[in-house]
């Protein structure tokens, strides 16, 4: 019997945690799957990932998203990312939906991190480049997961945020670049024709490029999202002259 599937449909990191029966005592899957309900995520974690170096087959698809989650929650990305990977190169579309997603997760759980180096008192150089990379990649996995499933409400309200994040960091990234001393500001660098002696170009892995948002797609998104914005001003502004016009009285 194929094991129950752990829930994804969850903004951000928000993981909920699964509902069903309680663990069997001699079903490890259902073990850590109840770790993983009751918030002891390291011991999830521990039985996902004896589960998936003990199998002389690859591993399903439940199990690899319950290892995804429960590295995220102890913030082991790389770990997430590589069982998210292995998740999207399965055959079931459904599979490939929810390995996007997680691969979302932790694209936006290294722009988080990213970001808090970005605000540093002696902030990492490019930190915030970093984040505004990260987060292109979450929104792009958040739309494929989207596409993947013929629409999924959760991965596009997740793309939203992230945009709203994207200029939040954009505003922070400008603020921060006038705020610096101008002795610390780095200087532009000059233009020189290239010569046979420069270095090739570093070659970028496909992969780390592939989930970034295109930019036409990201334009409709931001449109989108600020006419929502726009249409929630709208009906406030209703709602507070029909509540001014309700205390009125015509003596």
């Amino acid at each position: 019997m194929r094991a129950r599937r752990l829930p994804v449909l969850l903004p951000l990191l928000a993981l909920a945690a699964t509902q069903g029966p309680p663990a069997s005592s001699g079903d490890p899957f259902a073990a850590a799957v109840a770790h993983y309900r009751a918030g002891r995520h390291a011991e999830a974690f521990a039985g996902f990932g004896a589960l998936r170096g003990s199998s002389g087959t690859a591993p399903g698809a439940e199990l690899l998203v319950g290892f995804s989650l429960a590295a995220l929650r102890l913030q082991r990305t790389a770990e997430a990312e590589g069982a998210a990977r292995e998740l999207a190169a399965l055959a079931d579309a459904r599979d490939r939906a929810d390995g996007a997603f997680l691969l979302g997760l932790a694209a936006f759980q290294r722009a988080e991190r990213a970001e808090a180096a970005a605000k540093l008192q002696d902030p990492e150089p490019g930190a915030f480049d970093a984040a505004l990379q990260a987060v292109d990649q979450a929104i792009g996995q958040w739309l494929a997961a989207d596409r993947a499933r013929d629409g999924w409400p959760e991965a596009v309200r997740n793309a939203e945020r992230a945009a709203h994040k994207r200029r939040q960091l954009q505003q922070d990234r400008a603020a921060a670049e006038r705020d610096r001393p101008q002795s610390r500001k780095e200087p532009a660098p000059e233009a020189r024709p290239k010569t046979e002696s420069d270095p090739e170009p570093q070659q970028v892995d496909p992969e780390l490029t592939a989930a970034a948002l295109p930019a036409q797609e990201l334009a409709r998104l931001l449109d989108r999202l600020q006419q929502r914005e726009r249409e929630k001003r709208l009906v406030r502004q209703a709602q507070q002259r029909a509540a001014a016009s309700a205390g009125e009285r015509d003596w």
